[in-house]
């Protein structure tokens, strides 16, 4: 168990799921120092934001210095992450302060691959697509730094993630501005099979306890999400709490391939189109048990969503079917 005395460091401090990560350690009480180039303020009190540019190891070391525990929330470009992960999570590695420093690793399921049946922690990383093979490759690496002594690494995996600041994502705010004014929405491939969906207010609790407990180092481990929807419910259930009729619709592979002729995340995307083409179904059950947690439930979700939509004037929300609690 951490103390209050020891300095959190989220690097990656802006975006989704460093901003959830912050949250979270400050509601603990937490020292907290978010890093990232640009400073989007808004932070909670006893958050302090440095700038830094996690490519150079000069800009690394003065933020890491007294780092107790390194949340690596950051991530090179979607379409770069072969050519440039590895060598981030190296010059990370080579910035931390102590060997005794723990690092927290954001991480999701691509090294796995397809996947049949529910997706654990003990599956093989079998993935044969660029971006599940770097994933798999830099797991990998953080774990034998443990092993080395390098650092004392723990790895949080999640879904697709959804929620309250969430962008380039299958269920992104993008999604939920749509379904709010009424609009259709389309579900990659197929509108009938389950998919896990992490809100990423959850995900933040769950790295803020990787970074507190002992037992969770050395350890890949799976956030538990709320139960796997299909896409269809999904749309229906996010358009109940918008109060506004449900519009679902069907973005076939073929839009994905021809839209990849032209644009270049397009074509990423259609790499791991094969996760809405079979059920994908997150097992957290090893970390619910070990960690006595509870992802919130999807209609709660999609309340806190739209009402940060609303809070934050970022596009037209209408009022929700059923009063949720404001963020």
């Amino acid at each position: 168990m951490t103390t209050s005395t020891e300095l959190h460091v989220v690097l990656g401090g802006t975006g989704a799921a460093g901003r959830a990560i912050v949250g979270a350690l400050a509601h603990l009480g937490k020292s907290v120092r978010a890093v990232s180039r640009t400073d989007r303020g808004g932070w909670p009190d006893g958050v302090a934001w440095h700038g830094a540019d996690l490519t150079k190891r000069d800009d690394l070391r003065p933020v890491l210095s007294d780092a107790s525990v390194v949340y690596m929330a950051a991530q090179p470009a979607y379409d770069r992450w072969p050519e440039e992960f590895p060598a981030l999570i190296e010059h990370v590695l080579s910035a931390l302060p102590s060997p005794d420093t723990r690092l927290v690793m954001v991480d999701n399921l691509y090294p796995y691959g397809p996947v049949d049946g529910p997706i654990h922690e003990h599956l093989p990383s079998a993935a044969t697509d660029r971006k599940g093979r770097v994933r798999a490759e830099v797991a990998r690496r953080l774990l034998s730094a443990h092993e080395a002594g390098q650092a004392r690494v723990a790895i949080g995996r999640a879904a697709d993630f959804y929620g309250p600041g969430v962008e380039a994502s299958v269920a992104d705010l993008n999604f939920f501005r749509k379904i709010a004014a009424g609009q259709a929405v389309q579900w990659p491939a197929r509108l009938d099979v389950p998919h896990s969906l992490t809100y990423i207010r959850d995900y933040g609790r769950a790295l803020a306890l990787l970074g507190t407990r002992e037992a969770a180092l050395g350890q890949v481990w799976h956030v538990p999400a709320s139960e796997a929807l299909t896409g269809r419910a999904f749309i229906e259930l996010v358009a109940r709490q918008a109060n506004v009729p449900a519009k679902p619709g069907v973005l076939p592979k073929t839009a994905v391939r021809l839209a990849g002729l032209f644009n270049r995340m397009a074509r990423e995307f259609g790499e791991m189109f094969y996760e809405f083409e079979r059920p994908y179904v997150l097992d957290g059950s090893r970390f619910a048990a070990a960690f006595d947690f509870a992802p919130t439930p999807h209609d709660v979700a999609a309340r806190e969503t739209l009402a940060w939509l609303r809070a934050h004037g970022s596009g037209t929300v209408a009022t929700p079917a059923v009063a949720g609690r404001v963020p």
